[in-house]
């Protein structure tokens, strides 16, 4: 079973606006479809108030997702464009600017891997988005668009011209399970793990209580992690995992999130605090959905 990482009242998110919680639903629902988990219709979107907290400590703000069109990727693949925008952005950071959430991720803790991602940031420039687990996928700006088949909704890669993400994989079934290995062009032990853990729960979130809601887990290992001084020289090393969930509801698309960007483990007992330190965010549905489906909203919500 996938570590399950929850906000808690005094963690690293103390700011506790989400209030959210997870139980099983005591009210039947119908069998939920793959394709029903993210309406992808173009010019559907999805509001969140959002903390995060990073190396300028924790920050709330507003994020939304929307879907803008489609285009052509390798080979002959198409592919929709999920654009992100978050209303702040950190003071202070290590990484490039440019870099999605995975990658400032893995610039930190992987500094062999820094030139190629610095000249990703160049290359790319993509808005800051402070999630790894809730992503945009921004078509050829990030070299990844959202893709939907009968049995993955996720990133397609073009320069690998093959999967570089999942949300889910596999039957929509509680208890099923899924794995996946990333940037494989530049690292061959970071991998993501899914499972499904409900797909009949109740989630809180600014809009309301949902139920019925499909909750998958994750667990991404950043492989060995190592730590460098001043000088570049090596200190330690140690291993690195990104945990937390995303709440679906059939038919709205993704309500509620939560990670931890965490080093589990180290032997470096001279890194500093700063070096070691863990980073969080949660997302939260704070609007009605904009849907381009004929079923209104309050249409939809009346049923969970």
């Amino acid at each position: 079973m996938i570590a399950r990482y929850r906000p808690r009242s005094g963690s690293l998110l103390g700011l506790g606006f989400l209030a959210l919680f997870l139980t099983g639903s005591n009210v039947a629902v119908a069998q939920p479809t793959l394709d029903s988990l993210w309406p992808n219709s173009t010019g559907n979107s999805w509001s969140y108030d959002m903390t995060w907290e990073g190396l300028d400590g924790p920050v709330s703000g507003t994020g939304s997702l929307f879907f803008t069109g489609s285009e052509i990727f390798p080979p002959g693949v198409e592919v929709q464009n999920l654009l992100g925008q978050a209303s702040v952005s950190p003071t202070k950071s290590d990484a490039p600017h440019g870099l999605s959430a995975l990658e400032r991720h893995l610039w930190r803790f992987r500094p062999q891997l820094r030139p190629q991602f610095t000249e990703r940031a160049r290359k790319n420039g993509l808005p800051y988005w402070p999630m790894v687990l809730l992503t945009p996928m921004e078509g050829s700006t990030s070299e990844v668009g959202y893709r939907e088949t009968a049995d993955v909704i996720g990133g397609w890669r073009a320069p690998l011209a093959d999967w570089s993400w999942w949300m889910v994989s596999g039957p929509v079934a509680t208890g099923s399970t899924f794995r996946l290995q990333l940037v494989p062009d530049l690292a061959d032990d970071v991998f993501l793990n899914g499972e499904i853990r409900g797909i009949d729960e109740s989630v809180n979130t600014q809009v309301g209580t949902f139920n019925g809601a499909v909750v998958v887990d994750y667990l991404i290992e950043l492989g060995e992690i190592t730590f460098g001084d001043e000088d570049g020289n090596l200190i330690g090393t140690g291993v690195g995992e990104i945990s937390g969930w995303v709440a679906f509801v059939p038919d709205l698309g993704p309500v509620a999130a939560a990670e931890l960007t965490e080093i589990v483990s180290h032997d470096c007992p001279t890194c500093t605090p700063e070096q070691l330190r863990s980073f969080a965010a949660d997302a939260s549905l704070n609007n009605n959905p904009v849907s381009t489906t004929a079923e209104s909203f309050g249409t939809l919500k009346a049923r969970f």
